[in-house]
């Protein structure tokens, strides 16, 4: 058993198990870190069996329970290894949801971002488009402007020359 087990008994009857239902047992699978008590004057050095009266409560039939059954805990592995492939699935099974709901988020976020993007790339295409009317507007006064301005300069010539021509001929 590894050091870095999280919990400290577990219990697994699945139908996606490896092992027959009738081989299946309640074992209580403990780390010797988790049952070993510094108050307690025990030698634990071994790792605790299985009571009968656990296998009686939870219903298993405790008659292929003893050690002459199974000396290398072949059924203890193969609970163990379920138990393991069912927190691995579990896990990973939380971790893509996690991300889908992640994804899902972000997928949203950005769609709300670009749909701004869309709202001021339109707003300011339409602003450009009132400023290059302003600014037609403004040469039509710039031209407008010079035009007064040099008809005012012929009037002005005009004028002079109708003076001119007045005292000419008013004598």
């Amino acid at each position: 058993m590894s050091t870095d087990d999280q919990s400290s008994q577990a219990t697994l009857g699945t139908s996606n198990s490896t092992i027959g239902e009738s081989s299946l047992t309640n074992y209580v699978i403990l780390d010797r870190h988790d049952y070993a008590s510094s108050t307690d004057s025990n030698d634990h050095t071994s790792v605790p069996t299985t009571t009968n009266d656990a296998n009686e409560d939870n219903g298993f039939d405790t008659s292929n329970n003893n050690s002459d059954d199974d000396p290398l805990e072949v059924r203890r592995l193969a609970l163990t290894f379920d138990y393991l492939m069912y927190k691995i699935q579990d896990h990973v099974t939380g971790l893509s949801d996690a991300v889908t709901q992640n994804v899902d988020y972000t997928k949203k976020q950005r769609q709300l971002e670009l749909s701004q993007i869309n709202r001021d790339i339109h707003d300011a295409r339409k602003l450009i488009s009132e400023c290059n009317c302003i600014n037609l507007e403004i040469d039509k006064l710039e031209q407008l402007q010079l035009m007064t301005r040099d008809f005012k300069e012929r009037l002005t010539v005009i004028d002079s020359r109708t003076k001119t021509h007045d005292r000419k001929f008013s004598k």
